[in-house]
């Protein structure tokens, strides 16, 4: 893990937190930054590998795949669980009962809240869940059981659907 600290006074694009991909060309800045630091390197060097970065930070691609968390307290209660474990594969009807609605009343509500459907939402749930292991050098087949999928090509369709690269190469980046 690496940690930049940029001045708040730097314009950004956005004044949102957000995530971003990395490239390899920000990865390797980020790495020369955090790794030489200033101490042993000229003035006009530190200055344009801190401009290069700002600038590769502002152009990065952000990652939109984020699962809104709704309001309603017996949403969030499903919310919850399915966030302390991604593997949990019980159907709309288990958790709509955990809701105490119908399965027609925990849909609609769903989708009012976060504005996706619940299956949706819990596959962004598992993604996010799966980019976090397999950057922290999980493999692919132990991430894809790690949160729920019953096949690792399942797992890497959805990967690549959502990300468009496969968790492989997603890894290897």
């Amino acid at each position: 893990l690496r940690t930049l600290y940029i001045d708040p006074a730097v314009p950004c694009r956005e004044p949102t937190c957000h995530i971003i991909e990395i490239g390899r060309l920000l990865r390797s800045l980020i790495l020369e930054i955090s790794e030489t630091g200033y101490a042993s390197s000229s003035e006009r060097r530190n200055t344009s590998l801190v401009d290069l970065t700002l600038t590769e930070l502002a152009s990065a691609p952000q990652i939109s795949h984020i699962a809104p968390m709704p309001r309603n307290v017996r949403l969030l209660r499903v919310c919850s669980m399915v966030l302390e474990k991604p593997s949990d594969n019980r159907k709309i009807d288990d958790f709509a009962i955990i809701a105490g609605m119908s399965r027609r009343c925990f849909t609609r509500n769903f989708r009012y809240e976060t504005g996706m459907s619940f299956n949706v939402w819990r596959q962004q749930v598992r993604l996010q869940e799966a980019l976090s292991l397999l950057l922290s050098g999980v493999s692919v087949a132990n991430a894809a059981n790690t949160v729920g999928y019953e096949s690792t090509s399942a797992f890497s369709l959805a990967f690549s659907r959502t990300y468009g690269v496969t968790p492989g190469r997603y890894s290897r980046a």
